[in-house]
């Protein structure tokens, strides 16, 4: 089983540097943040690679909307718990 992660808030600051950790690991990454931000999504999916990355404009509120795009993901992430 393949883990993939949702990253919520992940083109702010701390968000994208969260998502960039994760896709250097090589790690499929989904960012969900309520401004989309196409320079911090182009640097992102350039930060990619090979590895699988999509962003979701969607405010945290409105998760039942979005969950088919993500019902698959086993783990989600906030901006806190990452370890270093």
């Amino acid at each position: 089983m393949t883990i993939k992660f949702l990253v919520t808030g992940g083109l702010g600051f701390i968000g994208q540097r969260v998502v960039h950790n994760l896709l250097a690991r090589g790690v499929p990454t989904v960012s969900a943040d309520y401004f989309p931000d196409t320079r911090a999504i182009a640097d992102l999916r350039a930060a990619a690679g090979g590895t699988q990355f999509d962003a979701l404009a969607m405010d945290v509120g409105d998760f039942p909307m979005g969950w088919p795009s993500v019902r698959s993901m086993p783990t989600s992430l906030t901006q806190s718990t990452l370890p270093t």
